[in-house]
């Protein structure tokens, strides 16, 4: 006589409401896992702290703001403004970055447009090109004859025209450091001479 084998369904879910339940933490768990997977924890950080920390300047309020090599073209083109070409690989831009700092704030000058050109001359940037173009009568020319920008450098530009071009620091040859070439009196100068041109710039003189 041989014996019946009784199979027993089994029911994943006691109920419809049971399923729904688990379905929706199940989709639930999903969204948390995308979600996690998914999230920014970089920290972002502001334009300021970006520079002060690039340039070592404790002044958290300072005076630089970051534009784009069409920004620093329409400048030395003619419209009014005053950028700083630099990069924060170059020490001596360090130095002349802080004095800039120093003199702009103390004639209550607010923005000093900065401008990292170093990728855009390692690109042959087309845009760059034209910007040394347009300050072909202000630039440095290299070894090879080739008009070129060198850090730091700083154009000052109002009404139109060129008020001020500097390039002291930016093709300095030899072995000093700018710890000894910038003395209390050469800093000194450079802050009254810089002085002169940023309330010219401002209209007060």
């Amino acid at each position: 006589m041989s014996e019946k084998i009784e199979i027993k369904n089994y029911k994943l879910f006691k109920s419809k409401k049971q399923m729904i339940i688990y379905l929706f933490l199940f989709i639930f768990l999903i969204y948390l896992f995308v979600l996690v997977g998914t999230h920014d924890y970089e920290v972002h950080q502001s334009d300021k702290e970006r520079f002060s920390l690039e340039y070592g300047i404790n002044d958290k309020d300072h005076v630089f703001s970051y534009i784009s090599a069409m920004d620093a073209h329409m400048i030395a083109s003619g419209k009014k403004g005053i950028v700083f070409f630099g990069n924060s690989s170059n020490i001596w831009c360090k130095y002349y970055a802080n004095i800039l700092n120093d003199v702009a704030k103390s004639v209550s000058l607010d923005n000093i447009s900065y401008y990292d050109f170093y990728p855009d001359r390692e690109n042959n940037n087309a845009t760059y090109e034209d910007i040394l173009n347009v300050l072909k009568d202000y630039v440095l020319i290299n070894d090879k004859g080739k008009p070129s920008i060198y850090a730091p450098s700083l154009l000052v530009v109002n009404n139109d025209k060129v008020l001020y071009f500097d390039t002291e620091t930016s093709f300095i040859k030899g072995s000093i450091e700018p710890s000894s070439y910038w003395t209390k009196e050469k800093i000194e100068e450079k802050k009254q001479e810089l002085q002169m041109i940023f309330l010219e710039y401002l209209g007060d003189i």
